[in-house]
């Protein structure tokens, strides 16, 4: 240090330069350290969020530290602490050294989990660990219940019974012989144990939910939800309650663009352990399998532009991925899709994570270009409409189509490693095939509808039998097929309904060649 001192004349700019030069040093061993692996969990980038701000603000609950502590999300507290209390609630048995080792556990995550926040959270640790309890149970509670909720039912028991013999008093009516209301004569009322668990939980915030719980900002780590479900799990594990990532699925299926039947087995066991949160989750289900990926071309080709050149478009089969579009034979097949309000939201948060996260492949994005390049107009939505593609609730054909034009905008499109590469090389060879349009074309002005099509093969046949009747006559007459040929007798075939305009006396067969080829040209 004192050899380092007397380098410097200890003038005012000396030693401005030497404080700054120590500073830049402890700036590069301290202040900047290694990103870790685990960075998943981002805030959105400024231009994606200038483009649709909605898409990525909670309505009604916060996940996580980005969004905690806002006032118009704080009504949702008070029903995360009803899960809570719930689970480690006085009535529960041994539920104080159960909740102290669950805190015990997370506080031991508590380093890793903040690993997976981009962004450095000013909150302490005893703060951060209450959060991912209080959060993290309520999740899994809540996807428990609604498990729950799918095949089980509660029959109207004895507190029901209790519960509806003042009404019934109230409605006059006597008490039966027995001495017990007979609750069996009645229409029995069976309630999903989730709403009957639940009630502060309103119909209407399920949806919601779904769309809060499943945006970028709003994340948890998956293994902190992971470690919670298996320290809280009160029952035997069932196949479909075997893992927080299935539950997940479960619950987050009626946001699946297409119709996956089993999202559950929608994605490998492999993505499922890899995942970092819903959100990548999710997205790993709906990706294609194994495919060929090179350079993707530039250019795209509207619905319109594919009809002229004959493509026809089709559903694809339902056992395929949502994002598995196949061209084979001049079909393009394309899993069904919607376009609503959250569905929208769904795409911009996983383009969002796809543009932040460098370990994955856009291929959401990618998608979402593809289609962009389809649609153009109000006519290629109705196109794709038509061809059972594409479902929208969100008013005209033409409002549609700006939509998903917006989808991508303000994101930068990656052509190399494309898993669509094949497709839209080999549409653009179709197209550019003289013979395809031609044959379109014919398709489209003659075959468009039965009278038309009926009107052209009328039409056909009358021109063949015309021919084949000349044809016939031609034939009949040896004598002026061996003395003419067969083609000059055709062509005096034609000519002999305008004989008697030309002036001509005689029978024609009775011409020689130098009288005929005055007659012709005459």
């Amino acid at each position: 240090m004192l050899q380092n001192v007397k380098r410097f004349h200890f003038t005012k700019s000396g030693a401005f330069q030497y404080c700054s030069t120590l500073s830049l040093q402890e700036r590069l061993r301290t202040e900047i350290p290694e990103e870790s692996a685990n960075v998943s969990i981002f805030k959105v980038p400024g231009n994606l969020r200038a483009v649709e701000a909605n898409a990525y603000e909670p309505n009604i609950i916060s996940i996580g530290p980005y969004h905690h502590g806002k006032s118009h999300l704080q009504a949702m507290e008070k029903v995360k602490w009803q899960f809570f209390h719930r689970l480690f609630g006085p009535i529960s048995q041994g539920s104080e050294e159960k909740l102290e080792g669950v805190i015990e556990v997370m506080k031991g995550l508590e380093p890793e989990a903040r690993s997976y926040y981009s962004e450095d959270m000013k909150m302490s640790r005893e703060k951060f660990v209450e959060m991912m309890i209080i959060d993290g149970c309520f999740i899994v509670e809540l996807f428990r219940d609604m498990e729950k909720s799918k095949d089980k039912v509660e029959p109207v028991g004895e507190k029901q019974e209790l519960e509806r013999k003042p009404a019934l008093e109230s409605e006059g009516k006597d008490k039966p012989a027995g001495g017990k209301w007979e609750l069996d004569r009645m229409p029995v009322l069976q309630k999903p144990v989730f709403a009957h668990g639940h009630g502060f939980l309103k119909r209407w915030m399920l949806p919601i939910l779904r769309n809060d719980l499943i945006m970028l900002e709003n994340q948890l780590p998956l293994p902190v939800l992971c470690k919670l479900f298996g320290l809280t799990n009160r029952i035997p594990a069932t196949p479909s309650c075997s893992s927080v990532q299935k539950l997940a699925l479960n619950f987050f299926s009626p946001l699946m663009p297409g119709a996956a039947k089993s999202p559950q087995q929608s994605v490998s066991d492999n993505r499922e352990n890899d995942a970092k949160h819903f959100l990548d989750l999710f997205r790993s289900s709906i990706l294609p399998g194994e495919i060929k990926r090179e350079k993707e071309p530039y250019l795209f080709r509207s619905m319109v532009e594919l009809k002229e050149a004959g493509i026809k478009v089709r559903t694809g089969s339902e056992n395929r991925k949502p994002l598995d579009i196949k061209f084979e034979s001049g079909v393009l097949k394309i899993p069904p899709f919607s376009i609503k309000d959250y569905h929208c939201t769904l795409y911009r948060n996983m383009v969002a994570f796809e543009q932040c996260y460098k370990a994955c492949q856009p291929d959401v994005t990618r998608y979402l270009f593809f289609l962009d390049g389809l649609i153009n107009s109000a006519k290629d939505i109705e196109l794709l409409h038509y061809a059972g593609v594409l479902q929208h609730s969100l008013g005209s054909n033409k409002h549609v189509a700006r939509t998903v034009n917006k989808l991508c905008r303000e994101v930068s499109r990656e052509v190399d490693d494309s898993y669509l590469s094949d497709v839209v090389r080999s549409l653009d060879e179709y197209c550019n095939e003289p013979w395809n349009r031609y044959r379109a074309s014919l398709a489209h002005n003659y075959f468009t509808n039965l009278w038309v099509t009926v009107s052209t093969a009328v039409a056909a046949i009358l021109v063949y039998l015309a021919v084949l009747q000349t044809c016939c006559d031609l034939s009949g007459s040896h004598d002026s097929l061996q003395q003419f040929g067969f083609w000059k007798l055709v062509v005096k075939s034609f000519i002999i309904p305008f004989s008697h305009s030309l002036s001509i006396t005689g029978p024609v067969s009775q011409f020689d060649e130098s009288q005929e080829f005055i007659w012709l040209y005459s």
